[in-house]
Parts: structure tokens; C-alpha cells; sequence
């Protein structure tokens, strides 16, 4: 599993929890779980976008020397 998914899968987990927290009236612990599950998102989406971005530009890598 990539490093990403990791995050990804916690952000989901506390998107869930805060949902709940929020049903049962907690709105400052769901604003806070939510704001948790903002940063892990943004950790997991990084690692995901990184190799499209480095790689999917012009289809040359840092790795491969223009002639």
C-alpha cells in the first residue's frame, strides 16, 4: 500500500467520526475531527499526485537528460 493511502484512509475514518460527533450534537469536537481529517488529506493526496506531476509533464523525468 502506498504511503498516501495510509492518510487517505484516516481522513475517511475521521470525516466518519466528526459525521458522528456532529449527529449527536458535539459541533466543536466534530469541527476539530474535520479540520484532522483536512490535514490528512492533504498528506495523502501529495504522494499520489507527485509522480503525475514529476513525470507527466512533457514525459521526460528528472532522470533522463535532454539532447
Amino acid at each position: 500500500m502506498r504511503l498516501g493511502a495510509s492518510f487517505i484512509i484516516a481522513f475517511t475514518t475521521l470525516l466518519i467520526a466528526a459525521a458522528r460527533r456532529l449527529s449527536l450534537g458535539l459541533e466543536a469536537t466534530a469541527n476539530e475531527l474535520a479540520v484532522y481529517a483536512s490535514y490528512c488529506l492533504e498528506i495523502g493526496v501529495i504522494p499520489q499526485i507527485a509522480p503525475y506531476v514529476e513525470y507527466g509533464r512533457g514525459g521526460k523525468g528528472r532522470d533522463e537528460e535532454e539532447n
